[in-house]
């Protein structure tokens, strides 16, 4: 075991984006950016920082620290730092004679101040003059060679503080910071390789690190705070711009308010297809209105949680609808939960009553304080429409979805009518869905996608088509049934259109044609099979969703008219109405275009919070301290591009080392879809018998069942 086996391993280069690989072949030079600061700023640059007893050029190091910093996907990095000009003595201000060359590493703190980060960073550089002088011990020599582990497969960043002092090779530099004196000012230069980077990333990174230098010449009081939101204003108006599309007219709506409406319009309409049974409008309404008056005489409250636990079918409908016409809120448990399961939800959520089939009510035992109200075998009477009285307001509770929650216990996501009927309406105008529209029913009731499925279609006179709960999975069945009801909208997660579209393209099957609309959320959408869906369907819209159970079904949205070939993925998209999205780093603030942060979700669809769960919902659910503004914690990772789009790059853990090398495991899947022959493939980092991880790549074929010698290799 080496001296230094307790150290961690050495930091590497700022994570910046880059647009291509780290093939050095694409090495074309450098490209030159210089910035004069006039003798007046620069004059008061130097006195503030003389005044705190700091060094002016550790200032100007720090604030370059500070926009990669906060220009990378972490603020956790090292960079290297040349020059002779660097203080021995802070009183005396006497400076060396002599060059240095360190990596230095950058561990601002969360709530540095920006005087601060230059006493820690300037106590760094001298440490590391101090250390010049043992580098001949056995610790140094393992020290270096610990360090070197990075100099073969990273690019660095480099500050150079004696603009007389340059390096050998320039080819295995990102960016140099060099630092001129003048009778004139200081002069600020950048040499940069700008073809690593994607486009226009370092003009507006320099424009706005010559602004934030600017600023610190002006004005004192920035060096006494934690440093601002380092990032363009013309990037944050457009963001600003994307989130402030708004509908007064999908706002302080209930949820199942539009369906009494479609009633009144549309009562001969066909509402519902099930196996066994098929309602009009106006006997949905009946079945709903009978259940929903034996529930309030029953003494359900407003608010009440009433569960609901049924397989998939007509009874699931009827329920959720009487449960809100009752004036309560829905709770969807689906019949494959645990015993243990099933009596901590109804536990958990103070469940009284409980609607059932009677198919399934004698296969599990449910608690005796809870009473079952099968749905199957209750007297239905007739309704009339015009009289009927709904109780709640816009901010009352609609919903509760349990999610499996990272510890393992479930959390119940707190859905208004407000919050749920805004995603509802926006879609339903947004894509023109309408009373012929009709919709294969295929997400369970305990997955939100079935909130759209149900009061979406239901909110405009179109019909729900639901099919066998055993058969969701079956593309023979879901073809016949897309063929037999004239389906027209689709809704699930991508892997199920996949199966079906794979299916119907090797039949040669036409049973697509009655789609209009193709909507997708919930996973990754195969960067395949927009093409695929074109191929069956010419005039197909193909919708990407996205969002979270806790912020309403969808947040986000884009239509994929055309997939670019250097896409590793679909795009994210634009917020919808009256929702908003955000990029943003671990203090909140805005990140750069390009740059990955976590993503935010504001607006009205930001659920309420957990279930009886302050702890959790706290650390979820925040309020943004300079905005006010309400915002959800995704937990996920994206990044917006400079049209506003955000692309959506998952969570924390798809980025791995190889040998030293930061791959993106995204991007060997996108290259890996290019052969022709394969139709999907996953790459994975697995961990060799010596902890040093390969590369996996698992795929399928697209039409060959054996793998040829040339594909392999």
């Amino acid at each position: 075991m080496g001296i230094l086996s307790g150290l961690h391993e050495p930091l590497g280069p700022p994570d910046l984006p880059r647009a291509t690989s780290l093939d050095r072949t694409w090495f074309h030079g450098l490209t030159h950016r210089n910035h004069q600061i006039p003798i007046e700023q620069w004059a008061s640059f130097k006195k503030i920082a003389q005044g705190k007893t700091l060094d002016p050029l550790a200032a100007i190091c720090t604030a370059f620290c500070t926009i990669l910093a906060q220009w990378s996907k972490t603020p956790i990095f090292s960079i290297k730092v040349l020059g002779n000009r660097w203080p021995i003595d802070l009183k005396t201000k006497q400076r060396g004679n002599f060059v240095n060359h360190f990596s230095l590493e950058i561990q601002f703190s969360t709530q540095e101040i920006f005087t601060a980060r230059i006493r820690q960073l300037q106590q760094s550089i001298l440490q590391e003059i101090e250390n010049e002088s043992a580098n001949d011990s056995p610790v140094c020599q393992e020290l270096t060679q610990l360090k070197s582990k990075h100099d073969i497969s990273e690019m660095s960043v480099v500050f150079n503080n004696d603009f007389g002092y340059l390096p050998d090779k320039d080819s295995w530099i990102l960016i140099k910071h060099q630092v001129e004196e003048t009778q004139d000012g200081l002069i600020i230069y950048w040499d940069a390789q700008d073809e690593y980077f994607p486009d226009r990333f370092l003009d507006d990174m320099w424009e706005t690190y010559t602004f934030f230098l600017e600023n610190l010449s002006n004005y004192r009081e920035l060096w006494d705070v934690h440093p601002m939101a380092l990032i363009p204003e013309k990037q944050l108006i457009l963001r600003n711009k994307i989130n402030l599309v708004s509908n007064k007219n999908y706002l302080n709506s209930l949820l199942h308010a539009p369906f009494f409406e479609s009633v009144k319009k549309y009562p001969s309409n066909t509402a519902l297809i099930s196996e066994n049974q098929r309602f009009s409008y106006h006997e949905l309404l009946n079945y709903t209105c009978s259940l929903g008056n034996q529930l309030r005489k029953s003494g359900v409250q407003r608010n009440e949680l009433i569960a609901v636990f049924a397989e998939k079918g007509w009874e699931q409908v009827v329920s959720v609808l009487a449960i809100l016409y009752a004036g309560a809120a829905y709770l969807p448990i689906s019949v494959d939960v645990t015993q243990e399961r099933l009596e901590f939800l109804m536990d958990h959520s103070d469940v009284r009553f409980v609607l059932t089939q009677s198919s399934i009510v004698d296969k599990v035992k449910l608690p005796k304080k809870v009473k079952t109200i099968l749905v199957d075998n209750q007297p239905v009477f007739e309704q009339n429409v015009d009289k009927l009285q709904l109780f709640q307001t816009p901010q009352d509770l609609a919903y509760v979805i349990y999610t499996s929650g990272s510890t393992g216990v479930p959390k119940g996501v707190v859905i208004s009518h407000q919050s749920a009927a805004n995603t509802i309406l926006d879609i339903n105008n947004r894509f023109e869905v309408n009373e012929n529209d009709r919709l294969l029913s295929l997400s369970e009731l305990n997955f939100d996608l079935s909130v759209y499925d149900i009061f979406g279609i239901l909110a405009v006179g179109g019909c729900i088509v639901i099919p066998n709960a055993k058969m969701t999975k079956n593309p023979v069945y879901l073809d016949s049934l897309i063929q037999k009801h004239q389906i027209t909208i689709w809704n699930s997660v991508p892997a199920y259109l996949a199966i079906v579209s794979e299916f119907i393209l090797h039949r040669e099957s036409k049973s697509l044609s009655s789609l209009r609309l193709a909507m997708m959320s919930g996973d990754w959408i195969p960067i395949n099979l927009p093409s695929t869906l074109k191929i069956l369907n010419k005039q197909l819209k193909i919708v990407s969703l996205g969002g979270a159970t806790e912020a309403s079904i969808w947040s986000i949205h884009y239509i994929i008219k055309a997939v670019d070939p250097n896409w590793s993925s679909i795009p994210y998209g634009f917020p919808l109405s009256n929702q908003k999205f955000f990029v943003l780093d671990a203090h909140l603030r805005p990140k750069p275009n390009w740059v990955p942060g976590e993503l935010y979700i504001g607006g009205i669809g930001v659920g309420e919070g957990y279930y009886k769960d302050v702890d959790s919902t706290e650390k979820s659910f925040l309020v943004h301290p300079t905005t006010q503004e309400r915002l959800y914690k995704t937990g996920d990772w994206g990044r917006y591009k400079p049209n506003g789009c955000i692309e959506f790059l998952g969570r924390d853990d798809l980025q791995v080392k190889i040998q030293g090398f930061r791959v993106e495991l995204g991007e060997i899947e996108h290259c890996a879809s290019q052969f022709p022959k394969l139709d999907q493939a996953v790459a994975l980092a697995k961990s060799k018998r010596n902890r040093e991880k390969q590369l996996v790549l698992f795929f399928s074929l697209r039409h060959e069942r054996r793998i040829s010698t040339s594909l392999m290799n």
